[in-house]
Protein backbone atom coordinates (compact mmCIF):
# COMPACT_ATOMS: atom_id res chain seq x y z
CA UNK A 1 0.00 0.00 0.00
CA UNK A 2 1.05 3.62 -0.17
CA UNK A 3 -0.61 7.39 0.08
CA UNK A 4 -0.52 10.36 -2.31
CA UNK A 5 0.17 13.73 -2.58
CA UNK A 6 -1.32 16.11 -4.82
CA UNK A 7 0.78 18.32 -6.71
CA UNK A 8 -0.78 21.73 -5.78
CA UNK A 9 0.20 23.01 -9.76
CA UNK A 10 -1.85 22.00 -12.83
CA UNK A 11 0.50 21.33 -16.02
CA UNK A 12 -0.32 20.06 -19.96
CA UNK A 13 0.12 16.29 -20.33
CA UNK A 14 3.72 16.07 -22.84
CA UNK A 15 1.60 13.15 -24.40
CA UNK A 16 -2.33 14.10 -24.45
CA UNK A 17 -1.64 17.84 -24.14
CA UNK A 18 -4.40 17.98 -21.34
CA UNK A 19 -4.82 20.21 -18.01
CA UNK A 20 -4.00 17.51 -15.43
CA UNK A 21 -2.73 17.75 -11.77
CA UNK A 22 -0.08 15.51 -11.06
CA UNK A 23 -0.08 13.28 -8.18
CA UNK A 24 2.69 11.61 -6.22
CA UNK A 25 3.09 8.08 -5.03
CA UNK A 26 5.08 7.81 -1.55
CA UNK A 27 5.48 4.96 0.83
CA UNK A 28 5.22 6.58 4.62
CA UNK A 29 3.05 6.65 7.54
CA UNK A 30 -0.17 4.95 7.69
CA UNK A 31 -0.52 3.39 4.20
CA UNK A 32 -4.05 3.49 3.34
CA UNK A 33 -4.45 4.99 -0.14
CA UNK A 34 -4.88 8.86 1.47
CA UNK A 35 -4.74 11.57 -0.41
CA UNK A 36 -2.60 14.44 1.42
CA UNK A 37 -1.88 17.95 0.35
CA UNK A 38 0.62 20.44 1.09
CA UNK A 39 0.74 21.41 4.60
CA UNK A 40 -1.49 18.13 6.09
CA UNK A 41 -0.24 16.28 8.90
CA UNK A 42 0.99 12.35 8.23
CA UNK A 43 -1.71 9.77 9.97
CA UNK A 44 -0.48 6.98 11.58
CA UNK A 45 -1.06 3.28 12.74
CA UNK A 46 -3.09 0.87 11.23
CA UNK A 47 -2.52 -2.48 9.62
CA UNK A 48 0.10 -1.47 7.42
CA UNK A 49 2.59 1.32 8.58
CA UNK A 50 6.22 2.53 7.17
CA UNK A 51 8.66 4.62 9.35
CA UNK A 52 7.89 5.92 12.23
CA UNK A 53 6.61 9.51 14.01
CA UNK A 54 8.42 11.88 15.82
CA UNK A 55 11.15 12.38 13.31
CA UNK A 56 12.06 16.52 13.39
CA UNK A 57 12.55 16.02 9.59
CA UNK A 58 12.08 13.14 7.28
CA UNK A 59 12.84 13.48 2.87
CA UNK A 60 10.55 10.97 0.80
CA UNK A 61 11.17 9.19 -2.57
CA UNK A 62 8.46 10.00 -4.34
CA UNK A 63 7.12 8.92 -7.37
CA UNK A 64 4.86 10.14 -10.44
CA UNK A 65 1.69 8.52 -11.12
CA UNK A 66 1.25 9.14 -14.66
CA UNK A 67 -1.76 11.37 -16.48
CA UNK A 68 -5.13 10.18 -15.13
CA UNK A 69 -6.46 11.06 -18.75
CA UNK A 70 -3.93 9.08 -21.03
CA UNK A 71 -2.09 7.27 -18.53
CA UNK A 72 1.26 8.47 -20.02
CA UNK A 73 4.01 8.88 -17.11
CA UNK A 74 7.27 10.59 -17.78
CA UNK A 75 8.85 8.55 -14.89
CA UNK A 76 9.64 11.80 -12.85
CA UNK A 77 10.61 11.38 -8.79
CA UNK A 78 10.28 13.89 -6.34
CA UNK A 79 11.58 14.00 -3.17
CA UNK A 80 8.96 15.39 -0.36
CA UNK A 81 10.24 16.81 3.04
CA UNK A 82 8.19 16.29 6.14
CA UNK A 83 8.60 18.38 9.61
CA UNK A 84 7.47 17.00 12.06
CA UNK A 85 5.12 15.20 10.66
CA UNK A 86 4.20 17.57 8.25
CA UNK A 87 4.33 17.58 4.60
CA UNK A 88 6.05 20.60 3.87
CA UNK A 89 7.37 20.27 0.54
CA UNK A 90 7.51 18.36 -3.18
CA UNK A 91 10.79 18.86 -5.45
CA UNK A 92 11.55 16.74 -8.53
CA UNK A 93 14.26 14.45 -6.69
CA UNK A 94 17.55 15.54 -8.18
CA UNK A 95 19.19 12.21 -6.78
CA UNK A 96 21.33 13.61 -4.33
CA UNK A 97 20.20 11.49 -1.54
CA UNK A 98 19.98 7.66 -1.66
CA UNK A 99 16.95 7.49 0.09
CA UNK A 100 17.67 3.21 -0.38
CA UNK A 101 20.92 3.31 1.66
CA UNK A 102 18.78 3.27 4.97
CA UNK A 103 17.06 0.58 3.34
CA UNK A 104 13.68 2.27 2.77
CA UNK A 105 12.12 4.78 0.83
CA UNK A 106 12.49 7.68 3.23
CA UNK A 107 15.74 9.26 4.60
CA UNK A 108 15.73 10.33 8.49
CA UNK A 109 17.41 13.89 7.71
CA UNK A 110 17.31 15.42 11.28
CA UNK A 111 16.23 13.55 14.39
CA UNK A 112 14.34 15.27 17.31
Amino acid sequence: MYNLLLVPDSEKCAQCGRETTRFIQFYYGAQTLREYALGERIEWGGASQEGVSGHHHVALKGFNTGCPHCGYDDDMEFRIDIVDDVIVSAVPDDGTTDFLAQDHYYWVVLED
